[in-house]
C-alpha cells in the first residue's frame, strides 16, 4: 500500500463553477476533481447509502483515514468503504431528523479526522448549511479541529456571494452598500482566523482571493475585481506591485479590460502599472546607428510609440513623474546592450521628462536608480548625475546628514552627555532641516524628505540609522508638528520601511510609529470649525491629557518657571501626546477668558510641550481671540508658539 504524508491533501472536491484551463498554486481554479463520498445530514431526503454525521461515539481507533493513502493504491477503495461503514455505526440514530454539520463528531474524535480534506468537507457543508456566512464560520471551526487548510472554501463562499448580486447591485446602490459591508466583514473574519502575527499569510489570502476571481463567469470578472478594490483597498495596498501586475493575465481579461483593471489597481494602490510589451522590440535599438538616417528614423518611431503609451497612462489619471520613474526602472531590468541604447534614447527624446522625474523622486533615490544600470548606460545619465549631486550640496542635505551623524555618534559614545545636550542637537538638526525644506511644497518637499531618509544609507549602520530616524521624527513632530509619512505619503514611507526593516525585526513597530504610519489624523472636518477634535481614545492619550490638565491647574498661579516632562510622558507616541495637547488647548478656551492665558503659559513653560502646542487653534477660534476684550497675552502666546493653523 502506497501512502503519503499526513500533511498532503489528495482528495479535493471539484466545485461546481466555471474554471479556466490553466491551474496553479492554491487558487480555486487549481483544485483536482475527485468526488467525495461522505454526505452531511440535511433536510433533504437522503439515499440509503449516505453517511450521517450526527454521532457522539468515539471513532474506532484502528481504522486508518482513507485520505491519508494514495488514491491509485489497491486498498484505497476498501479503506474508504470501511471508513463509511464506521461512521454509520457511530451515528446516533435518535437524531436522524436533526440537521448536522459533523463538527461535534469531529470534536469527539479529532485524531481520526486530522488532515481530512477541506474541500471534501466544504462540499458536504453546502448541503447542510444554507447561510454562506454560517458556512464560513463552520469552515474555520473545521480547520481548528482537523488542521486542514480551508482557505480555498472561504474564498469560494465570498466570491459566490459577490457573484450572486454583481449583475443587479449597480441599479440598487443601497443593496450594493449593504452587500459590500457584509463581504468586508467576512474577509476581516477570515484574516482574523489566520495567523495574525504573520502578515504574509494575510497578504497571500487577499492575493489568492483576487486571483480566484477567475472562477467567475468571464463577463463578470472585471466587475468583481473592481468591487473588491472598493471593498478592501487597504488590504490590496499591502500586495506587491509585481503580483498585482499579473492579475489581468490570471483572470484572462481582454486588452480593453486589462487596461481598465490596471487603472483600477493603480488608483487603489498608487502603483503605476505599465502594459505588457511596452519595451517590445527594443532589443533592436542596440543595432541602430545614429549616423544612418534610416536607423535614426527608426529610433524616432520607438520614441513616438513610447510617448503615446505614456500619454495614455497619464490620461488615465496617473502621475507623469511616477510613470516615467517606472519606465526607467523597467528599462534597467533589460540586457546591458538594450539598457545602454534605451538610456541614450530616453536622454535624447525625454530629457525634460527625466529632469522632472529625477527632481520629484529625490536626489539620492535618483542616484540609486541610475546606479542600477550597467556601466555603459550610466554614462548616458552622467549629466543628470552631476546635476543631482550639485542639487544635494546646494540644498544643505549634506550638512543636515552631518548633524544627524553627530547626534547618533554622541548618543552611542556617551548617552548621559547626549541627554544633557539633546535639545542642542535637535536645534541644530531643525536649523539644517529648515534650510533643506525652505520654499518647498508638494512633490518637491516630499522628494527632499525622502532624500533625508536615503541619506542615512551613506554613513549609518542599522543602529545609527534607527537613532537618526528617532531624531528626525522628534524634530518633525516637536518643531514642525508634522509626520514623515504625512509629507512623503504612506506608500513611500512603507517602501522605505520595508527596505530597512523586516516585520520580524524588533525595531519594525517602533520605526512604523516614528514614520507616522500609525497616526490618526486630527484635522477639523471643515475649515471653519471652531475646534479640532482628535479621533483618538487610547488609554495612553487619556492619561497624557490628565497630566496636562494637572499642569494647567497647578500652574495657573505660578511664575511660569521652566520644567521638564517626565519620561513616562515623553516616551508616549507622538500622536498620543499631540492629541492630549489638542484636547487640553480646547479645554483651555472653553470658555475664552482671562484664565486661558494662564493655562497656556503653564504648559508653554516646558520645552517638551511647546512643539506640541503648534497648529492646535483654528482660524475661526483665533478670530475670537483677536476680538476678545481682555488681556492681549492670549493672542501673543498663540502667535509665539505657532498655535494657529494655516487652514
Amino acid at each position: 500500500m502506497e501512502s503519503i504524508s499526513p500533511g498532503s491533501v489528495v482528495n479535493n472536491t471539484q466545485l461546481p463553477v466555471e474554471r479556466p484551463v490553466a491551474a496553479s498554486g492554491n487558487r480555486l481554479d487549481a483544485a483536482p476533481t475527485i468526488a467525495s463520498d461522505l454526505v452531511l445530514a440535511s433536510r433533504a431526503v437522503q439515499s440509503e447509502d449516505e453517511t450521517e454525521w450526527r454521532g457522539h461515539k468515539e471513532f474506532p481507533a484502528a481504522l486508518p483515514p482513507y485520505w491519508m493513502h494514495n488514491q491509485a493504491g489497491g486498498e484505497y477503495e476498501s479503506l474508504r468503504a470501511g471508513f463509511r461503514a464506521a461512521v454509520r455505526l457511530a451515528a446516533n440514530t435518535e437524531e436522524k431528523n436533526n440537521k448536522g454539520d459533523g463538527l461535534q463528531f469531529m470534536r469527539n474524535s479529532p485524531g481520526q479526522f486530522r488532515g481530512f480534506p477541506a474541500d471534501d468537507y466544504h462540499k458536504l457543508l453546502r448541503k447542510s448549511c444554507d447561510s454562506w456566512e454560517g458556512r464560513l464560520g463552520k469552515l474555520m471551526q473545521f480547520s481548528d479541529i482537523t488542521g486542514s487548510d480551508s482557505q480555498r472554501g472561504m474564498r469560494w463562499e465570498i466570491l459566490m456571494e459577490l457573484d450572486n448580486y454583481i449583475e443587479y447591485d449597480e441599479d440598487r446602490p443601497y443593496r450594493k452598500e449593504m452587500q459590500d459591508r457584509r463581504i468586508k466583514i467576512a474577509i476581516d473574519r477570515c484574516l482574523e482566523h489566520l495567523d495574525q502575527s504573520n502578515a504574509d499569510s494575510s497578504r497571500q489570502f487577499v492575493l489568492d482571493l483576487l486571483s480566484d476571481v477567475s472562477i467567475l463567469r468571464l463577463r463578470y470578472r472585471l466587475s468583481a475585481l473592481t468591487r473588491l478594490c472598493e471593498i478592501i483597498p487597504e488590504k490590496i495596498k499591502q500586495i506587491s506591485q509585481s503580483d498585482l501586475q499579473e492579475l489581468p493575465a490570471i483572470l484572462t481579461l481582454s486588452e480593453a479590460e486589462t487596461s481598465s483593471a490596471l487603472k483600477c489597481l493603480g488608483e487603489t494602490t498608487g502603483y503605476v502599472f505599465l502594459p505588457h510589451g511596452i519595451f517590445a522590440d527594443w532589443q533592436e535599438l542596440a543595432s541602430l546607428k545614429l549616423d544612418v538616417p534610416a536607423d535614426q528614423r527608426r529610433r524616432t518611431d520607438f520614441a513616438d510609440q513610447l510617448r503615446q503609451r505614456i500619454d495614455k497612462i497619464v490620461d488615465d489619471g496617473r502621475d507623469a513623474n511616477l510613470v516615467m520613474r517606472e519606465i526607467v526602472l523597467r528599462l534597467a531590468r533589460l540586457d546591458e546592450d538594450t539598457q545602454s541604447a534605451g538610456a541614450k534614447l530616453l536622454c535624447e527624446f525625454f530629457k525634460d521628462e527625466l529632469s522632472s522625474m529625477f527632481a520629484a523622486t529625490g536626489g539620492r533615490r535618483s542616484l540609486a536608480i541610475i546606479g542600477s544600470y550597467c556601466d555603459s548606460a550610466k554614462l548616458e545619465f552622467a549629466d543628470f548625475s552631476r546635476e543631482i549631486n550639485g542639487r544635494l550640496r546646494a540644498t544643505g542635505q549634506l550638512n543636515l546628514q552631518e548633524n544627524f551623524k553627530e547626534s547618533a555618534k554622541s548618543r552611542i559614545k556617551n548617552y548621559r552627555n547626549w541627554i544633557r545636550n539633546q535639545y542642542e542637537y535637535y536645534d541644530n538638526i531643525n536649523f539644517a532641516l529648515r534650510r533643506v525644506l525652505f520654499g518647498k511644497e508638494g512633490a518637491e518637499k516630499c522628494a527632499a524628505v525622502m532624500d533625508v531618509l536615503y541619506g542615512f544609507d551613506e554613513w549609518a549602520d542599522s543602529h545609527e540609522k534607527f537613532l537618526s530616524l528617532q531624531d528626525f521624527a522628534t524634530v518633525m513632530s516637536d518643531y514642525r508638528r508634522e509626520t514623515i509619512a504625512g509629507i512623503v505619503g504612506e506608500e513611500a514611507a512603507r517602501a522605505w520601511l520595508s527596505e530597512n526593516y523586516s516585520v520580524s525585526d524588533k525595531e519594525f513597530a517602533l520605526a512604523t510609529e516614528l514614520l507616522g504610519l500609525d497616526t490618526i489624523k486630527t484635522v477639523p472636518n471643515k475649515v471653519d470649525e471652531e475646534f479640532i477634535i482628535p479621533h483618538n481614545s487610547s488609554d495612553q492619550m487619556k492619561w497624557a491629557e490628565r497630566q496636562l490638565l494637572s499642569i494647567c491647574g497647578f500652574g495657573m498661579n505660578g511664575s511660569g518657571a521652566a520644567f521638564e516632562m517626565p519620561p513616562s510622558f515623553n516616551n508616549l507616541s507622538w500622536q498620543d501626546r499631540a492629541d492630549a495637547m489638542q484636547l487640553t488647548v480646547n479645554w483651555a478656551m472653553k470658555p475664552l477668558n482671562n484664565d486661558t492665558y494662564k493655562k497656556l503659559r503653564a504648559m508653554a513653560a516646558s520645552l517638551d510641550l511647546q512643539g506640541l502646542m503648534a497648529n492646535t487653534v483654528t482660524k475661526r477660534k483665533f478670530a475670537e481671540v483677536r476680538d476678545f476684550p481682555g488681556d492681549e497675552s492670549v493672542r501673543v502666546i498663540m502667535q509665539k508658539y505657532n498655535m494657529v493653523r494655516s487652514n
